[in-house]
């Protein structure tokens, strides 16, 4: 896997263009066209015909035997694909198609008839498909429905009612009807030897624009090139992509191709899902890991107990209470006469003696009152004590 690394990073940091063939739909349940088991020899049923010869738009023209040889296989064929889901390559097509931003896949060509593409807006499909009907003469389409399957298992191709219709009414006009040829409707896919013109002008538009976008890989799967108009798809967009530096041509095939030394630089011989799934493992590896918390642990801490209430000293009550001048006539003791000199704590103002307070005896105010405080009236007597 690690030698697959450098085309997985072009993959899923540049720009591609994907290229796919029938082996991209075999998971699915659809045989391919050229193996042993594939629809060349499914679509034979022993008759006469070689397997491509059912493919090519001349068996229309050599006999009812041939034309119900054709008509048989694609009502069988019609059936399988109605049955079949997109593989997982389908799905790894469809994510580079619809990634966001400047990066993935510009357009997918392919060559299925199938129509398994999830998405229809950037896919080209080569050989148109199989979910409609179309007109051999005037082009007019329609879906299938019960009566188409019942015309195609008997082996007839169903008349055009469109062609009907105007045939009638040149009749009625007095046209002749001789020259008018009414078509038969097939399933629109394009077959060896048929151009559609239209469709070819269409396809040639997206691979110059294409071109313009300066795709840096292109991305062959489950093709073995054979088709004439694809081998120039391939050869086109090799030139413009080798002319970049890490420009690619991959090709992921069973079975190793011979005759593209020059134009494909690398041959991934390995089943189509088998890579995108080594592709899908490698870019799971790319997320970054995304790690579940560990649930958080809640830590209580407990709370220290409260401690016993002291009480309260005078000091700090007196901090907490403003500063008060106590006057002699606020007690009896105070008229009592003293012939005691003044302490320089207290000096006469009016004849009445005036206690000063010790600053010392001030504190700052504390953070807690405590619980138990002293009643107004102890401390004044105790201030009274203290000043006698």
């Amino acid at each position: 896997m690690s030698d697959l690394i450098p085309i997985f990073k072009l993959l899923h940091n540049k720009k591609s263009i994907i290229l796919t063939g029938a082996g991209i739909s075999c998971n699915a349940g659809i045989p391919d066209f050229r193996s042993s088991s594939g629809l060349y020899v499914k679509a034979i049923n022993n008759s006469k015909l070689k397997g491509k010869e059912v493919f090519d738009v001349s068996i229309l023209q050599t006999g009812a035997e041939n034309v119900a040889v054709f008509a048989q296989f694609m009502n069988d064929l019609y059936l399988d694909i109605q049955q079949a889901q997109p593989t997982a390559t389908h799905r790894f097509i469809d994510d580079l198609i619809t990634k966001e931003g400047t990066t993935g896949c510009i357009r997918c060509y392919t060559q299925n008839i199938d129509d398994l593409e999830p998405t229809k807006d950037k896919v080209v499909q080569l050989h148109g498909n199989m979910t409609r009907m179309k007109c051999t003469s005037c082009g007019v389409q329609k879906p299938w429905d019960s009566n188409t399957h019942k015309t195609l298992s008997e082996g007839y191709l169903p008349p055009c009612e469109s062609c009907l219709e105007t045939q009638e009414l040149r009749i009625l006009s007095g046209k002749r009807s001789a020259s008018y040829q009414v078509g038969a409707m097939k399933p629109d896919i394009i077959l060896y030897g048929e151009f559609n013109h239209q469709h070819a002008e269409n396809t040639l538009n997206c691979v110059k624009q294409d071109l313009k976008s300066n795709p840096d890989i292109l991305l062959i799967m489950g093709t073995s090139l054979k088709v004439h108009g694809v081998k120039n798809l391939v050869k086109m967009f090799a030139k413009k992509i080798h002319t970049k530096k890490l420009g690619k041509i991959v090709i992921v095939n069973k079975e190793k191709l011979k005759g593209w030394e020059g134009i494909i630089d690398e041959h991934i011989e390995m089943d189509c899902d088998s890579f995108v799934n080594c592709y899908n493992s490698w870019r799971d590896s790319l997320k970054p890991v995304v790690r579940k918390a560990s649930p958080a642990v809640r830590i209580s801490k407990l709370s220290t107990p409260p401690s016993t209430p002291t009480k309260q000293r005078v000091k700090d009550f007196l901090a907490v209470t403003p500063s008060s001048t106590l006057s002699s006539s606020s007690s009896p003791r105070s008229r009592r006469t003293s012939k005691a000199p003044l302490t320089p704590s207290s000096t006469p103002t009016s004849g009445r003696k005036r206690v000063g307070i010790d600053q010392s005896m001030v504190l700052n105010t504390p953070t807690k009152r405590s619980r138990t405080i002293p009643s107004r009236s102890n401390v004044l007597k105790k201030l009274e004590a203290q000043a006698a």
